[in-house]
């Protein structure tokens, strides 16, 4: 068997026509069952999975194959697999398997991928396949392989074994069949694309991102404190950047928020992003308890009953509206960030003054009455309006 004849289309082209399927923040994959016909019939349906992949992510790939009655050195179902993980995922161990007898419990490990190469039905009318391929992919997802359509039923039926042990779960990427690719309808071969998904790991992950921004947000809290805190004694707050967090560092548009008795004492911040954040957090926080112009500068004593709430601003988007009744609608359902300019004049409230303005009506009057426009200027149409989200830290 020629493998050259099987790798004719190339590996980058098949992966940029596969189908663009998302499964991040779902789990990682452990395992796929891909196709292995000659990649100008079924090269995109696995490249629907390749491109799912992440390097960095494996250190051993275990290809299970299928032997079609001819040497093992010829044998293609595994071959094929490689040019697809060595464009992917770079230099990784690869072992092979044509069925012979192996552990895959003892094998594979959190940085192991397993991949089942199996085409499915062969030489039916598109409609029969279909149905038939149906059938067998339902039983994948099912769970249930014991008896599958497929000229690699036992890589599969392994690697479920496996999945069924572990936890992980299978979900369908892709399916089509060669008429597609030929337009020969008579007699095609099906193809499929399935990974499976270890959730339990995308819980741990969720943890440790959310153990890492809980640190991030009490380091940016705790710069505020102490931001206000050094003024008062009449100092400057001195950072080394080199201790900060890559994404601290980035240049980032926020506001801080200081009130006291849930009464507000001050809120100043930038709508551009114009610095890093960390310096960001330390500037707006001294503005908001010395320099905000509606307030006395703070002092020690209300410094002991501040709380400080930072919002790290998304980039602002234009909202275009054709008339007010539009932008009332959309404002009273997404309650975003919002600014308002009318020539010279403009303002801003963050997303959470709608907690106290929840009528879209008020809440723009008010805005208005603080870009020095007339409270119903909103009415007339012709503001320019911009919207944006936040991501809110306090200190409860």
């Amino acid at each position: 068997m020629n493998l050259r004849m099987f790798l004719s289309k190339p590996i980058k082209e098949c992966l940029a026509e596969a189908k663009k399927v998302g499964v991040e923040g779902k789990g990682k994959i452990r395992g796929m069952i891909v196709p292995h016909a000659g990649l100008m019939y079924s090269g995109v349906v696995a490249g629907a999975g390749y491109r799912l992949l992440k390097k960095g992510d494996y250190d051993k790939v275990i290809i299970l194959g299928f032997l079609h009655g001819y040497l093992v050195e010829e044998e293609h179902s595994v071959e094929i697999q490689i040019p697809f993980i060595k464009e992917v995922l770079g230099e990784v161990k690869i072992a092979k398997n044509y069925g012979e007898k192996i552990d895959l419990e003892k094998e594979v490990d959190e940085k192991t991928l397993v991949i089942a190469s199996s085409d499915l039905s062969h030489y039916l009318p598109q409609t029969e396949a279909e149905e038939v391929d149906k059938k067998t992919i339902d039983s994948i997802l099912a769970m249930k392989c014991s008896s599958l359509e497929a000229c690699g039923a036992e890589p599969i039926q392994k690697l479920n074994e496996l999945a069924k042990a572990r936890g992980w779960k299978p979900i369908l990427v892709d399916y089509q069949t060669s008429g597609e690719t030929t337009g020969d309808w008579g007699a095609v071969v099906g193809y499929t694309c399935i990974v499976y998904l270890d959730q339990k790991s995308n819980l741990k992950d969720q943890k440790l991102t959310k153990n890492l921004k809980l640190r991030k947000n009490k380091i940016l809290l705790n710069l505020a404190r102490r931001a206000i805190e050094a003024e008062l004694k009449g100092e400057i707050l001195k950072v080394d950047g080199k201790e900060m967090e890559e994404d601290l560092k980035e240049k980032r548009a926020a506001f801080v928020t200081l009130t006291i008795s849930n009464n507000l004492r001050g809120c100043m911040g930038h709508l551009e992003a114009k610095q890093e954040l960390y310096k960001e957090i330390i500037e707006d926080a001294r503005a908001a308890a010395f320099k905000d112009p509606r307030f006395w500068p703070l002092t020690a004593e209300e410094f002991k009953q501040v709380k400080i709430e930072i919002s790290i601003l998304d980039k602002p988007k234009k909202f275009n509206y054709s008339t007010v009744g539009e932008l009332e609608e959309y404002l009273s359902q997404n309650k975003p960030g919002v600014i308002i300019k009318d020539g010279w004049n403009t303002a801003t409230f963050l997303p959470q003054v709608w907690e106290d303005l929840p009528k879209c009506s008020d809440f723009l009057g008010q805005l208005c009455l603080k870009a020095g426009l007339e409270e119903e200027e909103w009415k007339r149409g012709k503001l320019g309006v911009m919207t944006y989200g936040v991501e809110k830290i306090d200190e409860g």
